[in-house]
């Protein structure tokens, strides 16, 4: 097993970075999530439902695990809800 480089990260702190990088985006996703929910239910007549689809990417600056050096990992994400019929 080859010592790694002063300055360098092993591959397990670089998989502890990516993992952390994926729990950072996953709680912004949530936050944002939590906002929609609060401003649709601000609106006096809601839309009977709501989609929002947006771009999230991840990249070695954000500390993520990247397979290619100098490369980016980028995925879709749809959130959508649908009024509940009202209970009689």
């Amino acid at each position: 097993m080859r010592e790694a480089r002063p300055g360098t990260l092993g591959v397990e702190d670089l998989a502890e970075k990516s993992a952390q990088a994926v729990d950072k985006a996953m709680g912004t996703i949530k936050a944002l999530a939590h906002k929609i929910v609060a401003t649709i239910n601000k609106i006096s007549d809601p839309p009977e439902k709501v989609e929002v689809t947006f771009g999230l990417k991840l990249d070695a600056e954000a500390g993520a695990l990247i397979a290619k050096a100098g490369t980016e990992a980028s995925f879709s994400v749809k959130l959508a809800w649908e009024k509940k019929p009202a209970s009689r």
